[in-house]
């Protein structure tokens, strides 16, 4: 067990995993209670919330309902510690599997040991727990949270409870017990038609239960009278008619006087927490030999006593003995372990010894027992515990001492949140006044008050520069890099930071922990890269910080720099330096020991990318990925928000649907506080300025653009200033401004070589190139072409943030029409824009063939044509011509298979008719003459100026499966992606019947085969269960007796445990068997050697890797 393990398992009490030893004997029978009230819920999932008083009975109820119903039960003692909920998780996880025989969870026991866990991957963690949990319980189970209102307020904790509540599978079953009203907001709770809450009253005890309790457990007979008088003294507080009794002292410890019923009144007029500590003083405390007085007034102030740390605080000897004698005798004292090491005393009977030992001790002493505590903590390397002691004590600046030397060390081991609950105690004043508690609290606020953080990192920033400490303002000025880079937007305020930040680094950073300095570095890298645009200086920093985090092992700290090494690519458009990066992030991106808001952040990055190279059909898919596999919630903290409006709406812009793109653009504005910053609110503004030139609103254009330049001036961030440039001369070109036009292309031109960034150079030539042609400059609109298409091809662009059809169409003819690049431009006007340009600069649309799922023939969005409006050998020499290699047939060929009998000239008369026709039936339909589709020459037949899906899916589905075999497994998914998006709907309609289109059906059913396999088979590898199971079930008709792909379906629903669907897989398996003329006997043979084989998805795994290598 690694350190961050063992520092969580140290915070888990010993006994938080027992009931309280309850001696049955001295009980009343009181289960009916909670039993009678569950029974007509006994195959629901049934909740049971028990609010009552101090002293009520709740636990003692509770036990003795699960113990005489003989329910199986799981014990969980809440405790101050579980206010940080990853104390929760781990001691959750660990009472499961002393509970659950073979109980184990893998990931989530790797995620706590080695990972970082953040307030945004906790229901990620409790899902995987309760999965595990899921697998193996074997019958219903209660859960016992035993004194919830310990947790108080603690809203991440009220939370994860919700969660696993709502999500727990049905077998397990909630008990909660509170003194105080319940956080608790999950649905279950609200809607559970089960649900049994009792309070103060239903537990109360009534005159026949005084009467019982007497008579039986106390064996003393009192009156009904006096059982009347108990019950209207008392109200059926059952610890106070314990305590009436006193059934407590035995041997050593003093019998106390009885007290009579106007002392009962007295001490109940004062309230019930009044009467118990007014009792602990005159009844109990009193007779408690006087020599341990003391000894038990300095132990009151720890939450747990430890025997070792007992002997430092009191001078009694044999504390250990006094302290086993009173928790045997029920003395108000517990133990918290089998080897009595370890005690705590009752919360009520420690509130009355702390108020006690205030009184008699004195500040001054109580202040040195959490000092002495605090430096024994520290000696057995319990920070934490250290820290909690200083702060009850006041002492600020040995808490500084502390988190200086020990607060990485104790971040790295998931204590963040508990830290953060210790510091959110110190009055704001107070910790203001010490820099390094401020710096602390907050860097660890940033996930839960970001915008209030601020403040904190620059009076602390201040305080270590006038200090001289220079390792605490390097940690502060990083944070506020950060907080620029990742909140405020303010890039110019971040970038004024970057040098002073710099020089600190280089002089200290030898003597930072590796955690601070992978940090620091990565913040200063995203400085230099979003601020200043300073490549160089970006990718210097990231490399180091990876490089660290790699050493370290830490994979969070990995993507957290992969990311930003990713991005320096992206602004520096190195297309091919960027994939590297997503590619060597990819497996990140997925990984659980990486917190959630990293792997966002990875996925951000992916789009980021596939939206500025025009890979719609991919973004889509990761669009959706992110939709489907990242909180939401968390979603809407960053700036994934926004981004996931601007760049669809970029997206739309790039297929002519402006009025759509202002829609996206004004909707996204206002989607969650990250989009409301300077630096968001310019670039949306930039864009709707843009689509709203093109759709001819000229004012409203030039009143978001120059709104928009103004925000950027303010904001900063170099990249960002020469793309608000460009951005405005397109929209200013478009409103016929070609003067300031030309000024604003120029100066974005210039500032994107001093980045250097050709992604934004080749925006600005190409609407550089357009304010030429449009001022009739054509020699200076020719350089700028020729200068454009060699970048764009020396780049390996095909597209660009800006693109616009009709400005980029106009360009290509240009090029055409002036020989420049002509064989470039005719294909990018293909594959871009859907559009054949021809030697003279015509322009014909490309008509779009369709056969997988429906037929069709049309133009863009337009079908023109359907099988019904073609002949049967029209159909079938469609099928030939698109199944040829080039759709290019020679007469020979379709004699041969049309007329194989016929004589030549015969066949050869047939033909032309044949061809003649096919040509008339497509000109009755589509707008364009038939012979720019169907060629026929001398000897030959051809498809020209087509695109036909089939022939596309083939090429994007092979691209995957030749990435898959070099280990490049982002750029698979998107080639897989795309060849999806290329069937309409997902069978094969096969209204061909030729061989050689047959042939060709099986091709492309057999590489979807290999195609879904192979891409499944990754994503169950990378434990993404449900991404898998998607894609199998989304190809079910198409591949519904490929055995393979079968089996692993059938094994991934067991392996998620959804064993309805693992069967109704095989049931239409055997259907489909059924019809395709398999015996019973066959049949029943496959589908027992299919369900058989248990460990094939991991035999699967291992045989694919094989054949991969």
């Amino acid at each position: 067990m690694n350190d961050s393990a063992s520092q969580l398992r140290q915070s888990i009490a010993s006994n938080k995993f027992y009931p309280p030893h309850i001696n049955q004997s001295q009980l009343l029978e009181r289960y009916a209670i909670i039993a009678d009230r569950l029974t007509d819920a006994e195959r629901t999932k049934k909740i049971v919330l028990i609010e009552a008083q101090a002293g009520q009975g709740k636990t003692t109820l509770t036990y003795q309902y699960l113990v005489c119903c003989n329910h199986p039960f799981i014990w969980y003692q809440i405790g101050s510690e579980d206010c940080d909920p990853v104390i929760l998780l781990s001691a959750l996880q660990l009472a499961l599997s002393k509970n659950i025989e073979g109980f184990t969870s893998n990931q989530l026991t790797e995620i706590l040991e080695n990972g970082q866990i953040g307030p945004m991957d906790l229901r990620r963690c409790a899902n995987i727990l309760l999965h595990d949990a899921d697998a193996q319980l074997q019958e219903d189970t209660f859960i016992v949270f035993d004194d919830l209102h310990l947790i108080g307020n603690s809203e991440l904790t009220n939370s994860l409870l919700d969660h696993i509540i709502d999500t727990s599978p049905p077998q397990l079953h909630f008990i909660f017990t509170s003194r105080h009203p319940f956080k608790l907001k999950a649905e279950e709770i609200k809607k559970n038609p089960h649900l049994l809450f009792l309070d103060t009253k239903d537990l109360a005890l009534d005159l026949a239960d005084i009467e019982n309790f007497y008579n039986t457990i106390l064996g003393k007979s009192i009156t009904r009278s006096e059982a009347r008088e108990i019950l209207e003294v008392t109200n059926g507080w059952v610890m106070g008619i314990v305590l009436a009794a006193h059934p407590y002292a035995k041997g050593s410890i003093k019998q106390p006087k009885k007290l009579s019923g106007d002392e009962i009144k007295r001490l109940l007029a004062e309230g019930n927490d009044g009467y118990i500590l007014t009792f602990f003083k005159d009844e109990i405390f009193s007779h408690i030999p006087a020599e341990l007085h003391t000894s038990l007034l300095r132990l009151a102030f720890l939450d747990e006593i430890d025997i070792r740390l007992a002997h430092i605080l009191v001078d009694e000897d044999k504390i250990d003995q006094h302290l086993d004698r009173m928790a045997n005798e029920n003395y108000f004292v517990y133990h918290l372990d089998l080897e009595n090491h370890t005690f705590r005393f009752h919360h009520l009977f420690q509130e009355f010894l702390q108020i006690m030992g205030r009184q008699s001790l004195g500040p001054e002493q109580v202040s040195q027992i959490y000092l002495d505590a605090a430096e024994y903590y520290l000696e057995n390397d319990l920070p934490e515990k250290a820290l909690k002691a200083l702060r009850s004590a006041e002492n600020y600046p040995h808490m500084e001492t502390i988190l200086k030397r020990h607060g990485p060390q104790l971040i790295s081991a998931n204590r963040t949140l508990t830290i953060l609950d210790i510091l959110q105690s110190i009055p704001e004043e107070t910790l203001r006044e010490y820099s390094w508690l401020s710096l602390f609290y907050g860097f660890l606020s940033r996930d839960f008050t970001p915008r209030q953080t601020l403040p904190y990192f620059e009076s602390c920033r201040n305080q270590f520069l006038l200090d001289g400490e220079e390792a605490g303002e390097l940690m502060s000025l990083s944070q506020i890099i950060y907080y620029h880079f990742v909140i405020s937007g303010q890039y110019h305020s971040g970038s004024r930071l970057l040098e002073r930040t710099k020089t600190l680094f280089e002089r200290n950073h030898l003597l930072l922990p590796d955690e601070i300095t992978i940090i620091v570095a990565r913040n200063l890298a995203a400085g230099y890269c979003f601020f200043d645009g300073n490549m160089q200086q970006a990718r210097h920093y990231a490399q180091l910080s990876c490089n660290l985090a790699i050493n370290l092992g830490s994979n969070n700290f990995t993507a957290a720099s992969r990311f930003i090494l990713g991005y320096i690519g992206l602004l520096s458009g190195n297309r091919l330096s960027a994939r590297n990066e997503i590619e060597q992030s990819h497996a990140l991106a997925h990984d659980p020991l990486v917190g959630m808001s990293n792997r966002l952040t990875l996925h951000i990055m992916q789009l980021c990318h596939l939206s500025m190279h025009g890979e719609f059909a991919s973004f889509e898919h990761h669009k959706q990925l992110i939709q489907a596999s990242i909180n939401q919630i968390v979603v809407q903290q960053t700036i994934a928000a926004p981004y996931l409006y601007i760049w669809p709406g970029i997206a739309l812009l790039a297929a002519g649907r402006e009025s759509e793109a202002v829609e996206v653009f004004e909707k996204g504005m206002f989607v969650s506080k990250t989009a409301l910053s300077e630096h968001m609110t310019s670039q949306f503004l930039q864009w709707h300025a843009y689509a709203s030139a093109l759709i001819g609103n000229k004012e409203q254009a030039l009143k978001n653009i120059e709104t928009s330049a103004s925000l950027r001036a303010e904001s900063g961030g170099l990249f960002y200033v020469a793309f608000n440039l460009a951005i405005r001369g397109a929209t200013l070109l478009v409103l016929g401004n070609y003067r300031q036009a030309r000024t604003s292309l120029e100066e974005g031109m210039r500032m994107s070589e001093s980045i250097p960034s050709p992604y934004i150079k080749v925006c600005c030539l190409a609407y550089l190139a357009l304010v030429d042609v449009a001022e009739e400059k054509i020699d200076s609109a020719a350089g700028r072409i020729q200068e454009w298409i060699t970048l764009m091809k020396s780049n390996n662009y095909r597209y660009f943030w800006g693109w616009e059809p009709k400005s980029i169409s106009r360009l290509l003819h240009l090029a055409v029409e002036l020989d420049i690049e002509t064989d470039f431009a005719q294909t990018f006007a293909w594959e871009q824009l859907g559009i054949a340009i021809s030697p003279q600069a015509d322009s014909l649309p490309l008509i779009a063939i369709k056969i997988l799922g429906e037929f069709s023939i049309g133009i863009g969005t337009i079908t023109y044509m359907g099988p019904q409006d073609l002949s049967a050998a029209h159909r079938e020499l469609l099928g030939l011509l698109l199944s040829s290699p080039g759709q290019r047939l020679s007469r020979e060929q379709v004699q041969l298979v049309f007329w194989p009998d016929s004589p030549p000239e015969k066949a050869r008369t047939t033909y032309d008719t044949l061809m003649t026709r096919l040509r008339k039936a497509l000109e009755k339909k589509l707008p364009e003459p038939a012979t720019n589709y169907i060629t026929v020459g001398k000897g030959y037949v051809q498809l020209t100026n087509v695109s036909i899906d089939a022939v596309q899916f083939m090429h994007a589905a092979q691209s995957g499966l030749s990435f898959c075999k070099q280990d490049f497994w982002w750029q698979a998914e998107n080639a897989f992606a795309k060849a999806l998006s290329y069937w309409n709907s997902l069978h094969l309609n096969e209204i061909f019947t030729t061989n050689q289109a047959l042939d060709f059906y099986d091709q492309i059913q057999n590489t979807m085969r290999d195609m879904c396999f192979t891409w499944s088979l990754r994503l169950a590898k990378q434990c993404r269960y449900d991404e898998a199971l998607a894609i199998l079930d989304k190809t079910d008709k198409i591949l519904s007796v490929e055995e393979d792909c079968i089996t692993l379906r059938y094994q991934l629903y067991l392996k998620i445990h959804s064993p309805l669907k693992a069967r109704d897989v095989l049931a239409n398996y055997r259907q489909e068997l059924h019809r395709l003329g398999y015996s019973n006997q066959e049949t029943d043979e496959l589908i027992t050697s299919l369900a058989e084989q248990n460990s094939l998805l991991q035999k699967l795994t291992t045989d694919y890797e094989k054949a991969s290598r």
